[in-house]
């Protein structure tokens, strides 16, 4: 009897230190943006974005304008100016994406 309940105790205990290591996972996101017009806070929030990009997986940039067609080129330039700085960015944070990691997450969206 004394057997069984070391046993079970050490699996008990095994289990438990195991659960208190978990793998920390970045919650993967999509981003929807009508970055283009005439209103700056677009290119602001895709400037954080892309600075927050450690804690982030993001899964998609889509251009979803409320009128007219998707602005990928204004997604690609916010992307190369980020490209620009990335030496100096990587030096503050290691885990930071790489830009060409975003190049191939667009999808251009249109109302027609």
């Amino acid at each position: 009897m004394k057997r069984f309940f070391f046993i079970s105790s050490l699996c008990f205990l095994t289990i438990m230190i195991g659960a208190q290591n978990t793998v920390p996972v970045k919650p993967r996101i999509l981003i929807s943006t009508d970055i283009g017009g005439t209103d700056p806070d677009d290119n602001q929030s895709m400037t954080h974005l892309l600075m927050y990009s450690d804690l982030f997986s993001i899964e998609g940039l889509v251009s979803s304008p409320s009128y007219g067609k998707g602005n990928k080129e204004e997604i690609l330039r916010m992307i190369d100016l980020y490209e620009m700085d990335f030496p100096k960015l990587l030096k503050q944070n290691k885990d930071l994406a790489e830009p060409h990691h975003f190049c191939s997450k667009f999808v251009r969206y249109s109302h027609a």
